[in-house]
C-alpha cells in the first residue's frame, strides 16, 4: 500500500534543504500553493568536516556519499547497456577512461585543480545551452589514491606469475 503524501511534510524537508542551500526555490514558477525548487549552481561538495564529528554525523555523511556514488554507478552501467550495440564508436558521444600515475602530494594537488578548472569552464560556459542537438552529459572525474603497492623484486615476480596464469586460464580473471 502506498503512503499518503503529505505535503506539510514535503513542505518542511525542502525548506530544511534549502536552509543549507541544497535546494532553493525558481522565482516566477508555481503558484501561490505551488513552489518550485532547484539545486543552485555550482559543485555539490559532500562530506563536510562538522558533519563528521558526531557518530550520527559520520552515519548521515555515509548513507548520503554511499548514494550518491551507487546512483552514479547505476547511471554509467545503464549507459553502457544502452550503447552496447552501436556498431560506430563515431556514434557513440562519450569518453570512458582510466590512468593511473604515481604522483607527490603537490602534483596531485596541480592536476586536481587542472582537472576541476577544465571541468569548471565548460560547465560555465554551457550550462544554460538549450537548442538542436543539445544533450545533457555528466562529466565525473575522480582522482584519489590507490592502495599501498607493493615493488619489491618478489611482489613483481608474483603479479608476472600470476598475469601469466591467468593469460593461460588457471586463474579466474
Amino acid at each position: 500500500m502506498a503512503k499518503a503524501y503529505r505535503a506539510g511534510r514535503t513542505s518542511y524537508h525542502l525548506r530544511e534543504l534549502a536552509k543549507h542551500d541544497l535546494i532553493r526555490e525558481v522565482q516566477g514558477q508555481g503558484t501561490a500553493r505551488e513552489r518550485w525548487w532547484e539545486r543552485p549552481r555550482g559543485s555539490v561538495a559532500m562530506g563536510a568536516p562538522d558533519a563528521r564529528v558526531t557518530p550520527a554525523g559520520k552515519l548521515a555523511t555515509s548513507i548520503v556519499i554511499e548514494e550518491f556514488y551507487r546512483r552514479r554507478h547505476e547511471q554509467l552501467l545503464g549507459f553502457l547497456r544502452d550503447t552496447a550495440d552501436i556498431p560506430d564508436d563515431d556514434d557513440l558521444k562519450a569518453l570512458l577512461t582510466t590512468s593511473t600515475v604515481s604522483l607527490t602530494d603537490a602534483q596531485f594537488t596541480e592536476m586536481a585543480e587542472a582537472v576541476q578548472n577544465v571541468i569548471s569552464e565548460y560547465v560555465e560556459k554551457y550550462r544554460d545551452q538549450t537548442g538542436d542537438g543539445v544533450r545533457r552529459f555528466a562529466v565525473r572525474a575522480d582522482i584519489f589514491p590507490l592502495p599501498a603497492f607493493d615493488d619489491s623484486e618478489t611482489a613483481l615476480n608474483a603479479r608476472r606469475d600470476a598475469s601469466a596464469a591467468r593469460h593461460v586460464g588457471l586463474l579466474p580473471r
